[in-house]
């Protein structure tokens, strides 16, 4: 019989070296895997998928590490990181969650985005007292010189239970067994989806497996972004509509455009990121009819749309932009299998 958790891994482990970081260089997180289901497994638990900026942050005595999941730092936005600093217990421990910022205790991509645009210390000095950000911790995966990953994620919820005390710098993602409960949870929180994380799973660095899912509504998909129609009166200079495809198989096909969703912080930084990814070329193997002059781009961008469901022809109804999907790939952006049946073509 293996050692429990308590005795394998102590709370309050010391680091054995002097040299080496609690969050080495390169150490990025683990990602979900996008699926339909289970809902109802009982090998799994079911998080929100909180929709904040993904990142871990290590404590090293009464310092903070902090880097995003694409390994940026992150330390400037988050002055909130001291006071996080209180609530993990080990002098040493490295954590995996995401920060957010709260409006009437739903997350605020709005707010979020401020914080992560601001130009100055200044600015997110002022932010911070507005709209204090909030780390949701949902992962432990090192402890002083002990790393966690080989332990499944069942033992290491517990620990992450015993290591860290909620205060409001910080709290823990709710898990709960019932996924169709947890779904109708996140859609209260105006979030768009949540994670399975099987209970035996293991922590994998960097990786996307199915030991973590990401379940989505059926009217919520990832798109890329193709291209955009230049913005009119008081959207001029910037955006009009965003033009999406998403993969059948290895073919990019179109499905259709929306303007709707876009934010002035959101209009303006988009609108830097595609004129940066311009091209000539219809990335489409045949052009789409759009209202307006196309702006190609090359389809390196994924976004997250809400739509009322699939049109004759293909195209989504009524869409409606919500976020950028940084942590997704454009080959990960397949059509619905429906939608692929639907329009003739095998994959």
């Amino acid at each position: 019989m293996s050692e429990p958790a308590e005795s394998r891994f102590a709370l309050s482990s010391t680091p054995s070296w002097s040299i080496d970081h609690i969050l080495p260089e390169g150490f990025l997180p683990m990602l979900a895997t996008s699926a339909a289901g289970p809902m109802d497994s009982l090998e799994h638990m079911y998080e929100p998928k909180w929709e904040g900026l993904r990142a871990l942050i290590g404590f090293e005595g009464t310092q903070a590490v902090l880097r995003t999941g694409t390994g940026q730092d992150a330390a400037g936005w988050f002055p909130e990181r001291a006071a996080a600093r209180q609530a993990a217990q080990p002098d040493w421990v490295l954590l995996d969650g995401e920060w957010v910022v709260l409006e009437d205790e739903r997350p605020s991509l709005t707010r979020l985005q401020q914080r992560l645009l601001a130009p100055d210390d200044a600015t997110v000095q002022r932010l911070t007292e507005e709209s204090p950000a909030l780390f949701i911790a949902y992962d432990v995966l090192r402890i002083g010189d002990s790393w966690l990953l080989d332990v499944n994620w069942e033992e290491r919820r517990d620990i992450l239970t015993r290591v860290v005390n909620p205060d409001a710098s910080v709290r823990l993602s709710p898990a709960a067994p019932d996924g169709a409960r947890a779904l109708d949870r996140v859609r209260e929180l105006g979030l768009e989806a949540v994670v399975a994380k099987r209970l035996r799973g293991r922590y994998t660095p960097g990786e996307r497996t199915r030991d973590w899912l990401s379940i989505k509504p059926r009217e919520v998909v990832d798109a890329i972004i193709c291209g955009w129609t230049e913005g009119r009166g008081s959207r001029g200079g910037t955006i009009g509509t965003l033009l999406l495809g998403m993969l059948q198989g290895r073919r990019l096909v179109y499905i259709g455009h929306t303007g709707t969703g876009l934010d002035a912080e959101t209009l303006r930084s988009l609108h830097r990121e595609l004129v940066a990814r311009g091209q000539t070329q219809c990335p489409f193997p045949e052009a789409p009819h759009v209202s307006g002059q196309p702006q190609w781009v090359r389809p390196e961008l994924v976004c997250r749309v809400r739509h009322q469901g699939w049109k004759e022809g293909g195209k989504m109804s009524s869409p409606t932009f919500l976020e950028l999907a940084q942590d997704l790939s454009p080959a990960e952006c397949q059509l619905p299998e429906r939608e692929t049946a639907a329009r003739g073509v095998r994959r």
